[in-house]
């Protein structure tokens, strides 16, 4: 999968890991999620979306991040 620059606006799709107690197997599913933000760092293993960041230090900025796994993501979009 081809990601994008990091600073680019993207929406990420990907599969969460998901837990059922007590619950009939037939009800075990994975879910499926979306993000939006801006892609602020990105790995061999994991991309980095900022939600919000914080004015402060620029080589390492204080904000709202989600961290998820390459091998979880279906589908990744720009935003304009």
């Amino acid at each position: 999968m081809r990601l994008p620059a990091p600073g680019q606006r993207v929406r990420i799709e990907w599969v969460d890991i998901t837990a059922y107690i007590n619950e009939p197997l037939s009800a075990a599913k994975l879910s499926n999620c979306w993000n939006e933000g801006v892609l602020a760092k990105k790995t061999k293993e994991y991309v980095v979306l900022a939600s919000g960041q914080y004015e402060g230090d620029e080589k390492d900025p204080v904000g709202d991040y989600c961290c998820i796994p390459v091998g979880v993501i279906k589908k990744v979009r720009r935003l304009k």
